[in-house]
């Protein structure tokens, strides 16, 4: 596909270390600004969703519990919410 303008994803880190799963959120961080890409992510690990993401959905049980922006910083309910 020549333009693609969505890119949905999986859990594409499932398996990697850390450090390969940062690097591969930079990776589509870049594509998204350069190609002007819409990524649809689902992902388990936190620190990919930051670094990749602008709004995230957090889902238990098939239920939105929480939604927001990621520059609203967040990321205190998220991982209060993770570490319950």
């Amino acid at each position: 596909m020549p333009k693609p303008e969505l890119l949905i994803l999986d859990e594409p880190t499932a398996g990697l270390l850390p450090a390969a799963a940062q690097e591969f959120g930079h990776i589509l961080r870049r594509m998204q600004h350069e190609f002007g890409l819409t990524l649809l992510l689902v992902e388990q690990q936190l620190p990919l969703g930051v670094v990749t993401g602008d709004r995230y959905y957090l889902l238990e049980g098939g239920r939105n519990v929480a939604q927001g922006l990621l520059d609203e910083q967040d990321n205190a309910l998220i991982q209060g919410y993770l570490a319950s």
